[in-house]
């Protein structure tokens, strides 16, 4: 649960909308997609990882230098404690559906954009994390396949953000490009129609 929470992974994102509404759009479009793919993909190669464990296709050396790294823990006599990929299916599975309903139906609602692309997130990760429960091979390239596309499309989304974010401000403009007739840009949607035609 740790880690689809640092994901922003419902049922553990509350923190998501507010994170992404009160940092700056420069920071939120970093946070948005560097730290998230290399947990998902560090979510990926454990489920995986787990999944061949499980059906004794990893050789019992390997086998044991990966329980160590991540599953040992000495709990009442017991030396390894054994998460099946079953169980975490079932994790999986709940979570991609409370995140795609969430995601969804909350974000409907949201009037702030930031809010909205946070809602966003967390129904694309419901859809990400649906392809980790499925757990199959089409489903593994299909969740690659998703999460380079969901992260060219966020990238794009919050750099068009700071765009609009720019272009809104004209006197930050005319600093940084030092001249004094980006002062005159029309302001009302009717004048920069006009302009566009």
């Amino acid at each position: 649960f740790g880690i689809l929470f640092k994901v922003g992974s419902a049922p553990m994102h509350q923190w998501s909308p507010d994170v992404y509404d009160g940092v700056p759009t420069r920071l939120t479009t970093w946070l948005t997609s560097i730290p998230k793919i290399s947990i998902l993909v560090f979510i990926l190669t454990f489920t995986t990882i787990l999944y061949y464990i499980q059906l004794n296709k990893i050789p019992l050396d390997i086998k044991n230098i990966i329980f160590k790294l991540f599953i040992h823990i000495n709990l009442i006599g017991q030396n390894y404690i054994y998460i099946s990929s079953n169980g975490l299916q079932a994790i999986y599975s709940l979570s991609s559906l409370i995140g795609l309903v969430l995601g969804s139906t909350l974000g409907i609602v949201q009037v702030k954009i930031k809010r909205l692309l946070s809602f966003s997130t967390i129904n694309h990760l419901g859809f990400l994390v649906l392809c980790l429960a499925i757990n199959s091979y089409d489903s593994i390239k299909g969740f690659i396949l998703y999460l380079i596309q969901y992260t060219l499309t966020n990238i794009t989304t919050f750099v068009s953000l700071l765009g609009f974010g720019l272009f809104k401000n004209k006197i930050i403009i005319s600093k940084l490009l030092n001249t004094q007739q980006w002062y005159n840009l029309p302001t009302r949607s009717d004048d920069i129609e006009k302009i566009i035609e």
